[in-house]
């Protein structure tokens, strides 16, 4: 029989052939110089013995590198002898190695794809263990932006709810639409415009930018095929710029091209904080840091829990440093990813059942 240390050792070669470079940190200009850390949130205070030693395995996402050295650097200091792994593989790792036990758990910079979720529920038939450990960047290049709708310059409409915008863009209508939205008239545009068709713009799937759209607004419906679509979100603004009649979906570091930001009005909840029912017409990084913009974007730690049991104490123990003042301070220092507000950290810790 294998000794434990050999199973590491082949886990964690094994991981380490491929591991790549980090992502080269975003500019000056896109760093976050406004979100900070609420003082109000709760200190970390350790609950475990400080000799308490073992090894863990946790992959990562090239964006996360800069904040999870500072994570590490920060636990390290109140858990000496706790070795957390985190070679650079991609949030795609997430999944299988969950799935085959190769890794304790992932730090991933958007959602678990369905692809993804199908390998870890073929293996353990339950979903993997999800928490939001960080806000998304405002607008730095590939590093988590929010995300916006859009429409040409010269069109009339200001706003769109969830509502119509799975109206507009999917099949399903999970959101309960009246009916199904094609024409421009149906947003209450009038004059010759009322009757022409709406060309829908959007990336391939699968994507991170399309399925965090779709799990947020479409509820895990399925898109149209009339969508136009393009391999990457990087000429999608441009795609819309030079349509009079389109309509699409971008990350707000992506707008490369004249086009109008529409207002949007979210119906129904984030699952772990609630929301504001009100309509913004500039994605202000205030309403993103704040969570109160409804398409801004979060950072995830995935982990195996089984529905029925405990979540593995060292991992909680991980999560407890992260989402406490010290470890969003870190995200503050980083100035990369965004604090999480004291609203959604402390309904975080209750759902996690910390104190």
């Amino acid at each position: 029989m294998m000794s434990n240390t050999f199973i590491f050792l082949f886990i964690f070669f094994g991981l380490l052939v491929y591991q790549r470079p980090p992502r080269p940190r975003p500019p000056d200009y896109q760093l976050n110089y406004d979100c900070f850390a609420d003082p109000s949130l709760p200190h970390f205070v350790p609950t475990l013995p400080k000799t308490t030693c073992t090894i863990l395995q946790c992959p990562q996402s090239d964006t996360t590198y800069y904040v999870m050295l500072r994570w590490l650097k920060g636990f390290s200091q109140y858990y000496p002898n706790i070795v957390i792994s985190v070679p650079i593989i991609g949030s795609g790792i997430a999944g299988p190695c969950l799935a085959n036990s190769s890794c304790n758990m992932s730090v991933v910079s958007r959602e678990m794809l369905l692809t993804e979720q199908a390998n870890f529920m073929n293996a353990w038939h339950y979903k993997p263990f999800e928490v939001p450990i960080a806000g998304g960047s405002f607008a730095a290049l590939a590093y988590t932006d929010g995300m916006t709708v859009m429409v040409h310059p010269s069109n009339p409409l200001l706003q769109l709810n969830y509502a119509q915008f799975d109206a507009i863009f999917s099949t399903t209508r999970n959101r309960l639409y009246l009916e199904d939205i094609t024409i421009w008239g149906q947003l209450g545009i009038r004059g010759a415009m009322a009757n022409q068709l709406i060309h829908l713009y959007g990336v391939a799937v699968p994507n991170g930018l399309e399925h965090y759209l779709n799990r947020t607004i479409l509820l895990d419906g399925r898109w149209k095929s009339t969508i136009k679509t393009d391999k990457t979100v990087f000429e999608l603004a441009t795609l819309v710029s030079e349509d009079p009649l389109a309509m699409g979906y971008t990350g707000l570091a992506y707008l490369n091209a004249s086009v109008k930001l529409l207002a949007l009005s979210q119906e129904g909840s984030w699952p772990y904080a609630g929301s504001l029912d009100e309509v913004y017409f500039t994605p202000d990084k205030v309403y993103v840091c704040s969570r109160e913009y409804p398409l801004s974007r979060l950072i995830y730690l995935y982990t195996n829990k089984n529905p029925s049991g405990k979540l593995n104490p060292l991992i909680l123990e991980f999560l407890s440093y992260i989402l406490s003042y010290e470890g969003q301070k870190d995200l503050e220092d980083d100035m990369i990813f965004l604090p999480l507000p004291l609203r959604v950290v402390l309904k975080l810790r209750q759902q996690l059942g910390l104190q």
